[in-house]
C-alpha cells in the first residue's frame, strides 16, 4: 500500500484534519487519545432491529478512502447478524492444572459495510441500513451520543 504524505492520515469527528504526517507521530498520537476518550466520542449511532440484526455506525478517525482524491472517508456503518456466529476463547492452564478463561469474545456475522466522510452522512446511511435490513423500520437509532 502506497501511502500519501501530503494528506493527514487522521481526523477528528467533526472532520478537521489532525496534523501529523506518516513521519510525524505527534497525529498518531491525538488520533490514538481520541479514538480511546470513551465509547460514545466513537459512536454515531447504534440500533437493533426487531429482527434483531444490529446495525452501528462509528467514527474511525482514520482516512478509509485510501486514495487522495476526494474527501477523507471516517466514519463507517456495519450490519451484523442477530445470530452468534462463533466465540473465540483465551485460555491458559495454571498452576493447579486446571484451564481458565481469560478472555472471551463473541462474533456476529458481518452482513453490510458502508462508509462516509461526514457524520450527517453517516447517520443517514445509519438509517438507510437499519431500512434496508429491516424494511419498514423507521425508528431513530437508539444512540445518537456526540451528535
Amino acid at each position: 500500500m502506497r501511502v500519501s504524505l501530503e494528506r493527514p492520515m487522521y481526523y477528528r469527528r467533526d472532520g478537521t484534519a489532525i496534523l501529523g504526517s506518516v513521519l510525524d507521530p505527534r497525529g498518531t498520537l491525538e488520533w490514538a487519545r481520541l479514538f480511546e476518550r470513551n465509547l460514545d466520542y466513537r459512536r454515531v449511532a447504534e440500533s437493533t432491529l426487531p429482527n434483531g440484526i444490529r446495525v452501528s455506525t462509528v467514527w474511525l478517525g482514520l482516512d478509509h478512502s485510501f486514495s487522495a482524491v476526494g474527501p477523507p472517508v471516517i466514519f463507517e456503518s456495519m450490519a451484523f447478524a442477530a445470530e452468534l456466529s462463533h466465540r473465540d476463547e483465551t485460555k491458559m492452564t495454571f498452576l493447579d492444572g486446571k484451564e481458565h478463561v481469560l478472555a472471551a469474545f463473541d462474533y456476529h456475522e458481518e452482513l453490510d459495510c458502508d462508509r462516509y466522510s461526514t457524520e450527517a452522512q453517516a447517520l443517514a446511511g445509519h438509517m438507510e441500513m437499519c431500512e434496508k435490513w429491516s424494511p419498514g423500520c423507521r425508528s431513530l437509532p437508539a444512540s445518537t451520543e456526540g451528535v
